[in-house]
């Protein structure tokens, strides 16, 4: 660490002024700027809105990534990226997603929610928790595959089942 400097002789208990004082004008830009990256960040989720209930889940993870880029802070981004990642097949995608978003904030992990619901017809979410489960009977060493398993099982009020997916 380095040492601290020597208090000034010449004006004691006087604070220093900052060598650079931010500058309002650029502040006001870098807050529009941030303003309208979150405005093309809730376009982007309304389009990976679009395209999941049309079933175009590849598209709607694309969205959700742009979104991703745009509003990193919002941790929820990637948990409905990866209900699309899920929807489409791809999870290894869906486990990274959900990682990234527990490692971000684990109380997350406790929040309450019926996936089920984001579904028009909650067969279709039925159809692909079905696709899931064949997979993992058929790859048991699938820990990504299991992981999206325990998580869709939870937010669907199956907690017993997610517990075994889990273990």
């Amino acid at each position: 660490p380095a040492a601290e400097p020597a208090p000034s002789a010449e004006a004691p208990g006087v604070a220093e002024e900052p060598a650079a004082v931010a500058d309002p004008e650029l502040i006001a830009r870098t807050r529009d700027l941030h303003s309208r990256e979150l405005e093309l960040a809730q376009k982007y989720v309304k389009l990976g809105d679009l395209y999941f209930r049309s079933g175009r889940y590849a598209a709607a993870s694309d969205a959700y990534a742009r979104a991703i880029e745009l509003a990193p802070e919002d941790v929820a981004l990637h948990f409905i990226q990866s209900d699309a990642q899920f929807a489409a097949g791809d999870y290894s995608a869906a486990a990274g997603s959900i990682r990234r978003a527990l490692a971000r904030d684990p109380e997350l992990a406790r929040a309450s929610a019926d996936k089920t619901k984001i579904y028009e017809d909650p067969k279709v979410f039925a159809e692909q928790l079905g696709r899931l489960e064949g997979h993992v009977q058929r790859q048991p060493l699938d820990g990504d595959a299991f992981l999206v398993l325990g998580y869709n099982l939870v937010f669907s009020g199956r907690t017993a089942e997610a517990r075994a997916a889990f273990e």
